[in-house]
Order: C-alpha cells, then structure tokens, then sequence
C-alpha cells in the first residue's frame, strides 16, 4: 500500500501545472530599510544590501517553489546598479534559478512594476504594498499581498487547486 500511496503523490506533483511567480524582495523576502532610506550606492546602502536579514520562511518557501519547477522572478525597485549585490546576497542564501528585475533610475517604483509585471505574463506576484497588489490585480491570475510566507503557500496551493479545476 505504502508504493501505492508514494505514486499517487508523485504524480501530483508531476501533474501540478508550472507557473511564473513574481516576488518583491524588499519586506517580502528581506527585512527592508527603515523610513530613512540612504542615498543609492552609498556604503550604508551597500551594507544594508549585503547583510539582510531573511524574513522567516522566506528562502525553503521560494527553494520549494524553485525545485517544484516553478519560473521565479525577483521583481524590485533596487536599482540596476544594485543588481551585483543582489544577486550576490541571493547567492549567499542558495537561491539559484531566478531571474531578477530592477528598475531603471529614471522610472518611479509603481511605475516599473506595472510596466515589468505586466510584461511577464506571470501566474502570481507577491508584494508586501497593497497598492502594488491593486496594480498587479489586472494583469496577473492571482496577486498576493504578503503577510508571512505560511499563508503565501497556502495562497499558491490554492491557486494549484483553482487551476486544476479549470
């Protein structure tokens, strides 16, 4: 029975359908700065970048999601310039196959974001803003505004339920 049991499960995770999930960093997956951001590419912001701290299960829930099959994009409001010490502090939490998108100096946060999300096609994004989350409403399947990375993944099962009724 247990051989039975063990083909049921791992055709269900063969049969779950991949997605592209887009996913904000800063306060989604990373303690953000403070109210009193330093000035871009100064050493405190080189430093805050470098030694963030993970918000609790932010880095097994997008491992989970990763070895699942799923396309993750980072999608942030850091600069491209930032682009090398995000990925280096990806790096050092063991995130691997991602693709990060940063915005370009001269569009504003939202904007970026409308613009990016919107040219992904993406399945899901997560963001920590609910006026993001109300950008992102008409042009992904399911936003999710983020309130600890539990209910994100209850959230993304029930997502795979909904699609697999469909």
């Amino acid at each position: 029975m247990a051989a039975n049991t063990s083909s049921v499960i791992n055709a269900i995770k063969i049969s779950d359908p991949k997605m592209k999930i887009g996913i904000d960093i800063d306060d989604t997956i990373c303690c953000g700065p403070d109210d009193k951001v330093p000035e871009a590419m100064s050493d405190e912001w080189n430093s805050r970048i470098e030694t963030a701290s993970t918000i609790d299960g932010a880095v097994e829930s997008i491992k989970k999601l990763i070895d699942a099959g799923h396309d993750i994009f980072f999608i942030s409001s850091r600069y491209t310039i930032d682009r090398e010490l995000t990925d280096k502090w990806l790096e050092k939490l063991e995130i691997k196959d991602y693709i990060l998108c940063l915005r370009l100096p001269e569009l504003y946060g939202p904007q970026f974001k409308r613009t990016i999300i919107g040219s992904l096609g993406l399945d899901i994004y997560i963001d920590d803003k609910p006026r993001l989350i109300d950008i992102a409403k008409d042009l992904v399947y399911y936003p999710i505004l983020f309130k600890d990375w539990n209910q994100v993944m209850n959230d993304i099962d029930c997502v795979k339920l909904m699609r697999k009724r469909k």
